[in-house]
C-alpha cells in the first residue's frame, strides 16, 4: 500500500518532480569540476582584491577598476564561514562556488513569477535558465556579472509584485536590490535606464497609474541610498572615501567611449548568438530568433504586463550594450532571462494555438538537448578554446603546464636558498600568473627588466625582452663570469593564444634539479 501511495503521488506530480530533477542535476553540474577551466586574469585580480579585504577587514573602493564592494563582501562573508584567511587558502573551487551559489538564487528570484505565468511557461523557463549555456558559463566564473544579473532580476520581479499587490514589503526589497546593483558594478545606469524605458512603454500602452506616493518614493530612495552608502563607506568606517562612487561616472563614461582595447562593432553580441563558423553553438540563437518573432506572435496583443515588460527591457538592454563601443561577452548574461521567459511563452502559445501538444514536447526536447550540448561544449570541451564565443582574453591550458614545471623545480632546497622567480611582461600583462605562483615567497613582477635580474633563479618573460635579457646576462662580462640561462620549456607556451611566455632557468639550478631526481625517486 505504501509503495502504491508513493507511485500515485509521483504520477500525480510527475511534471513538478521531473522539473525538480532536471534543476537538481544542473545545479550539481554548476559546482562540478570548477577548477577545470584555467583561471582568467580578471578572476585572479578579483581573488587578490578579496584577499586584501580578508586580510585587513577593510575594502578600499577603486573607481578606476575592480568594481563595487558587494561582490567582495559576499566573498569575505563566505571566507569567514570556511575560515579562509589568506590568498594561499583560496582555490578555484572556493572562489567560483561563490558565484555558482549566487546563480542558484536567480532561479529563486524568478519564482514569484509563477503566479503571473502559465505553469508550463514558468517551468519551461526555469529549465532553460538552468541549462542556458551563457548563464552556466558565467555562473562558474569569479566575476561580478552574475551578481549584477541576480540583483537586476530581483529589482524587476519584486517591483512587479509591488505593482500587483501594493504591499510595501515588495517595494522595500526591490529598493534594496537597486542599492545592491549600484554597489556591484558601474554598469548599473544601463540597467536602470532599460527598466525606466520599458516601464514607460507599458504605462503608455496600458494607460496605467503607478500610484506611488511621495512618501513611498522617498522611502525607496532612502533605502537605495542607505544600501549604497553602507557598502561604499565600508560600513561607516571610511565615510570620506565613499564619494569615490561619484568619481566612477566620468571614468567609466570615458572607458565605454574611448578605450580601444575592448571596442567592438555594434553586432558583436549578435555574433555570439550566431557564430557562423560553428553552428553547433546555435542553441541560444534559436531562442533569440523566437524572442524576436515574439513581438508579432505574442507581445503585440498579449495582456501579460510582465511578458511585455521583459520583452522591451531585453530589447532596450541589448540595444544599449550594442551602441556602447566598449563590449565584453559577459555583458550577454543580462539579456538571457528576459529572452528565455518571453521565448518560452511564445513557444507555449504558438503550439497551444496549433493544438499540437506532442509536437510541443518534441520541440522542447530538441531545444533542451541542443542547449545541454552547447553548455557541455562551453564548460568542459571548449572551456578556454577560441571557438567558444565566451572565451575572451582567456588563458590557455598552458598555464597549468607552466605552474607544474615551476612548482617541481621550486620544491628543491638549492643550497638552502629559496629560489627566486622573476616575471616580466609589458604593461604588466602577466595575469593570471600571480594566481598560480601565489604560494611562492620569492617572486616578483615587472614591466621592464630590473637591475637585480641576475639574482633570478627562474625568469618568465614575454618574447619582447629576449634580446635585453641576453645583453643583461652576457654583454660586458669577463670570461667565466656569465651566468648561463637555459630555456625552461621544451615548446612555445602561451598565457593567451596571442601572448607567448618564455621561461629561463640558471644552468646550475637545472643541473642540481636533474641530479636530485634519482634521489627523490
Amino acid at each position: 500500500r505504501l509503495w502504491h501511495a508513493i507511485e500515485m503521488i509521483f504520477w500525480k506530480n510527475r511534471a513538478k518532480i521531473s522539473v525538480l530533477l532536471i534543476i537538481s542535476v544542473t545545479i550539481f553540474f554548476r559546482f562540478y569540476d570548477l577548477s577545470w577551466r584555467p583561471m582568467h586574469g580578471d578572476e585572479a585580480i578579483n581573488a587578490y582584491k578579496l584577499s586584501d579585504l580578508v586580510k585587513t577587514g577593510k575594502f578600499d573602493y577603486d573607481p578606476n577598476d575592480h568594481h563595487g564592494p558587494v561582490f567582495f563582501y559576499l566573498g569575505y562573508l563566505i571566507s569567514i564561514i570556511f575560515n579562509l584567511s589568506t590568498i594561499n587558502s583560496f582555490d578555484e573551487i572556493f572562489l567560483r562556488s561563490i558565484i555558482s551559489f549566487a546563480s542558484i538564487f536567480i532561479m529563486v528570484a524568478i519564482y514569484p513569477l509563477r503566479r503571473f505565468l502559465e505553469k508550463e511557461i514558468f517551468y519551461t523557463s526555469l529549465i532553460i535558465l538552468c541549462i542556458s549555456p551563457t548563464l552556466f558559463y558565467f555562473s562558474r566564473y569569479f566575476i561580478h556579472e552574475t551578481l549584477m544579473l541576480l540583483f537586476s532580476i530581483s529589482t524587476i520581479v519584486f517591483g512587479f509584485k509591488y505593482f500587483k499587490s501594493r504591499k510595501i514589503i515588495w517595494l522595500n526589497i526591490s529598493s534594496v536590490s537597486i542599492g545592491l546593483m549600484l554597489s556591484t558594478k558601474e554598469t548599473w545606469p544601463i540597467f536602470i535606464f532599460a527598466m525606466l524605458i520599458s516601464s514607460f512603454i507599458i504605462i503608455k500602452q496600458d494607460q496605467l497609474k503607478l500610484n506611488l506616493s511621495a512618501k513611498k518614493s522617498l522611502r525607496a530612495f532612502a533605502i537605495i541610498f542607505l544600501t549604497c552608502f553602507l557598502f561604499y563607506s565600508d560600513f561607516l568606517r571610511d565615510i570620506k572615501n565613499s564619494t569615490d562612487f561619484f568619481s566612477s561616472f566620468k571614468i567609466y563614461l570615458e572607458r565605454g567611449s574611448f578605450e580601444q582595447i575592448h571596442n567592438h562593432p555594434w553586432y558583436y553580441y549578435l555574433k555570439i548568438f550566431y557564430p557562423f563558423d560553428n553552428w553547433s553553438h546555435i542553441g541560444e540563437g534559436i531562442l533569440f530568433l523566437i524572442f524576436i518573432f515574439s513581438y508579432l506572435l505574442l507581445i503585440k496583443n498579449n495582456k501579460s504586463i510582465i511578458l511585455r515588460f521583459l520583452f522591451w527591457y531585453t530589447v532596450v538592454l541589448l540595444i544599449l550594450f550594442s551602441v556602447i563601443p566598449y563590449k565584453t561577452p559577459w555583458n550577454m548574461i543580462s539579456i538571457i532571462p528576459g529572452m528565455i521567459i518571453v521565448s518560452s511563452a511564445t513557444i507555449f502559445f504558438t503550439f497551444k494555438k496549433l493544438k499540437q501538444p506532442k509536437l510541443r514536447f518534441i520541440f522542447h526536447f530538441f531545444i533542451f538537448s541542443l542547449l545541454a550540448l552547447q553548455t557541455y561544449s562551453y564548460n568542459w570541451k571548449n572551456e578556454s578554446h577560441f571557438t567558444n564565443p565566451y572565451v575572451y582574453a582567456h588563458p590557455t591550458r598552458d598555464v597549468f603546464h607552466i605552474n607544474k614545471i615551476v612548482n617541481e623545480i621550486s620544491r628543491l632546497n638549492y643550497e638552502n636558498i629559496s629560489l627566486s622567480i622573476f616575471v616580466i611582461a609589458k604593461e604588466h600583462d602577466y595575469w593570471p600568473l600571480p594566481w598560480y605562483l601565489r604560494s611562492f615567497k620569492n617572486v616578483g613582477y615587472w614591466d621592464n627588466i630590473p637591475k637585480s635580474i641576475k639574482s633570478a633563479s627562474i625568469i618568465l618573460a614575454s618574447p619582447d625582452f629576449e634580446d635585453d635579457l641576453v645583453d643583461k646576462f652576457y654583454a660586458n662580462n669577463a670570461s667565466g663570469e656569465s651566468i648561463l640561462l637555459i630555456p625552461l620549456f621544451e615548446t612555445n607556451l602561451y598565457l593567451r593564444p596571442e601572448l607567448q611566455i618564455n621561461g629561463y632557468i640558471r644552468k646550475d639550478i637545472l643541473d642540481y634539479y636533474y641530479q636530485s631526481i634519482p634521489n627523490e625517486l
